[in-house]
């Protein structure tokens, strides 16, 4: 009888089986396969025969994977990872993890050695027994309040570079302030760039050779064309960044003047909501606080001594003598950019003919507001669901000009064709009648924000409507920053209340604020310094 096919495979396998086997014997040293043989039972011994290794009886040849933090494939394979696996920061090796502190330091460290895995495992864990298990692990490595230590942790890698040594000549290891480091740049002078190839002269530094004097003044010109680009001046070299930061001369210039300054901040409105002029005024008002007849036309420059004396006190008594220190704190409105507000709530959408109400779906409606604010007193006010990429690009007078009246539909820049016109002023009383610029209305609240600034945060706004309707809008100033006396200031306006004003009947009506939210600035490079 002939052999099968199934008898012939069984044949070429076992053939193949035995290549591989010698193969594998003759790349093995005999003293590797002696050990190996260590763990070969008895009863598997041959007379004669070289022992194999017991994971080459198997069935299932092939090479198991390794992990990194593996020591290698010895029989302590399980408790070395064991080991590495539960290392914690402040914990004894080989202690496995009880509370949830000891997940969290323990995923902490696995982090840090790139098994992600794993310490996903551990954070979940670690937060399934304590919901705020971060907020321990950081009050009890990063205090509060407290004094820099070593930087290095004890049980941090050899690898790492130990920072501790890093200290400066001056401060002994202590880490310096803001203000003590740009103090230790006074002595500093600019040096040019060095020679390229060793023993060639050094290439010319000109600005080097400047006094102080015309550097100031440089800096003075630069500051008053575009205020970004002198506070980049920082960034050239040490020197320029001492000349910054305590030029109070600039800074006052800056303080003072209607480019950029609070002269520049309207405390009154200046055109109408459709930019027109404002109709002329009478000559003389009755004052019904003070119970007196007021000459309009002496009472604006006393109004403005008002301002500036208020100014003055402002300086010394909340910004301790640095006008960069008021132009940075001080409410202002920026011109620069556009302030948006982002809305998103949820509404109940239509159901089907055959579809119960509680399974109707849910609909996330998101629509924005933008404002652009203009140096002569007027803005732009926009209610539209394009998003800011569409919108702030083509938000200019151009663009409005352009689109106003429903012209150039077929133009992206088409998304301003519903821009309203509208005027804008700071504050309300601190600044004309009621201040008599003293320090009364410079005490400070207990939110350490002053009277008269919390008054002249407050923002008025009026833009033209439907119809016979103007919309007045109320809001005030505030600064978004994730951390306190850190970021960007007056970035943020907080409604207080919308309303439509009915200019025949001279009614009132206060819109609802359930789904306003604030604006947020937003610095627009194509808007130049926002003239």
């Amino acid at each position: 009888m002939g052999s099968t096919p199934d008898d012939q495979l069984k044949s070429e396998l076992e053939s193949f089986r035995r290549k591989w086997l010698s193969e594998v014997r003759s790349k093995h040293p005999a003293g590797d396969v002696a050990a190996s043989s260590s763990t070969t039972p008895k009863s598997s011994k041959v007379p004669g025969k070289r022992p194999i290794p017991r994971h080459l009886e198997d069935d299932h040849d092939y090479v198991q994977p390794q992990a990194f933090e593996d020591e290698g494939p010895t029989a302590g394979h399980a408790d070395a990872v064991h080991r590495l696996y539960y290392v914690g920061k402040g914990k004894d090796k080989g202690k496995e993890p009880v509370s949830a502190l000891d997940h969290y330091e323990a995923a902490v460290e696995k982090e840090s050695q790139g098994t992600l895995g794993d310490s996903l495992k551990l954070y979940r864990k670690a937060f399934r027994m304590d919901s705020h298990v971060d907020k321990k692990y950081k009050e009890k490595y990063f205090p509060k309040n407290s004094k820099p230590h070593k930087p290095n942790p004890s049980n941090a890698s050899p690898t790492v570079p130990n920072t501790a040594h890093h200290s400066s000549a001056a401060g002994g290891g202590e880490v310096k302030t803001t203000s003590d480091l740009i103090a230790s740049f006074a002595e500093l002078s600019i040096t040019g760039a060095p020679a390229p190839i060793e023993g060639m002269p050094e290439p010319p530094c000109p600005i080097a050779d400047i006094p102080d004097e015309v550097l100031s003044h440089i800096f003075w010109d630069v500051a008053l064309t575009d205020l970004r680009d002198f506070v980049r001046l920082a960034q050239v070299c040490k020197r320029f960044a001492y000349v910054v930061a305590t030029d109070a001369p600039t800074w006052r210039a800056i303080c003072q003047g209607p480019e950029f300054g609070f002269p520049g901040m309207h405390h009154d409105f200046a055109y109408t909501v459709q930019w027109e002029p404002l109709p002329a005024q009478d000559e003389f008002t009755f004052d019904h606080e003070k119970g007196v007849v007021v000459d309009i036309a002496l009472e604006k420059p006393r109004r403005e001594a008002r301002r500036q004396a208020m100014t003055h006190v402002l300086l010394e008594k909340s910004y301790a003598g640095s006008w960069k220190s008021m132009f940075r704190n001080r409410p202002r409105v920026r011109f620069g950019g556009a302030y948006i507000s982002t809305v998103n709530y949820w509404r109940t959408g239509h159901a089907g003919p055959n579809q119960t109400t509680w399974g109707s779906p849910m609909v996330v409606v998101t629509y924005y507001r933008y404002l652009r604010f203009f140096r002569d007193g007027t803005l732009m006010s926009l209610l539209t669901t394009h998003s800011p990429a569409e919108v702030v690009p083509h938000f200019t007078l151009e663009n409005y000009r352009l689109h106003s009246g429903g012209g150039a539909p077929h133009l992206p820049s088409s998304v301003v064709s519903e821009t309203y016109r509208g005027v804008w002023k700071m504050g309300s009383s601190w600044g004309y009648d009621s201040s008599s610029g003293s320090e009364e209305d410079a005490r400070t609240k207990e939110d350490g924000i002053t009277e008269a600034e919390e008054e002249e945060a407050n923002i008025s706004i009026q833009t033209e409507g439907v119809s016979k309707y103007i919309f007045e809008m109320e809001l005030v100033m505030r600064s978004a920053g994730r951390v306190k006396g850190l970021g960007a200031r007056n970035n943020k306006l907080v409604w207080r209340s919308h309303s439509s004003y009915n200019t025949l009947t001279d009614d009132k009506a206060d819109f609802p604020q359930k789904n306003d939210k604030p604006f947020f600035f937003s610095r627009v490079a194509s808007y130049g310094v926002g003239e």
